[in-house]
């Protein structure tokens, strides 16, 4: 008999920012595009590794928060054998 499987509880964006130092935040793309996040955490300025660059991004409603001189994008795959360094 086979047992369905239990997926794993997906973290909530607001879950997926600790802060790791005063005013330092790591997250995840999800949380990059959580206006209230970014509000409520005073984030001015982003950095992404990612594959693709979100549309997302482009918003006005974005840009408005994040300008576009204020957010890094460095393309990248999300491996283990990418060299983020």
């Amino acid at each position: 008999m086979l047992e369905a499987k239990r997926a794993a509880k997906p973290l909530t964006p607001s879950e997926s920012i600790p802060e790791i130092q005063s005013g330092l935040f790591i997250g995840n793309s999800r949380s990059s595009h959580d206006l209230s996040i970014l509000l409520n955490n005073r984030i001015s300025v982003i950095i992404s590794l990612e594959s693709v660059r979100s549309r997302f991004w482009n918003s006005i409603a974005y840009r408005a928060v994040i300008p576009e001189t204020q957010h890094l994008f460095i393309r990248c795959v999300d491996t283990s054998t990418q060299d983020l360094l």
